[in-house]
């Protein structure tokens, strides 16, 4: 069974970079564009990875990261956010809903 990768983007060219980049290290993405499917699918597929947009049209990838991190059956899967916003207050939020990891796009 292939490893997996949660990509939650909305921007569908971004979204697509994302799964090439995945697919060419041998992991099997699982695209998503509105944050409201992450934790329907998140208790469906159990992912190995969350690749997490922060600017979501629905939702705040912070409200999600928390909720994802609060969970007792999913609070151990690793969640990188991917957003544009580069301030260091920014990166502060994410250690604190606790997201392992944080990429400034473009990448």
């Amino acid at each position: 069974m292939p490893r997996t990768v949660l990509i939650v983007d909305d921007e569908r060219d971004t979204n697509e970079i994302l799964a090439s980049l995945v697919r060419a290290r041998g992991f099997e993405p699982v695209q998503l564009y509105l944050g409201a499917q992450v934790i329907p699918t998140v208790t469906e597929k159990k992912p190995d990875l969350i690749l997490l947009d922060l600017m979501l049209p629905d939702l705040d990838g912070f409200a999600i990261c928390d909720q994802l991190k609060r969970n007792r059956e999913t609070n151990l899967i690793p969640v990188i956010m991917v957003t544009a916003l580069q301030d260091n207050g920014h990166r502060v939020a994410g250690v604190r809903v606790g997201a392992n990891g944080y990429i400034v796009r473009p990448f």
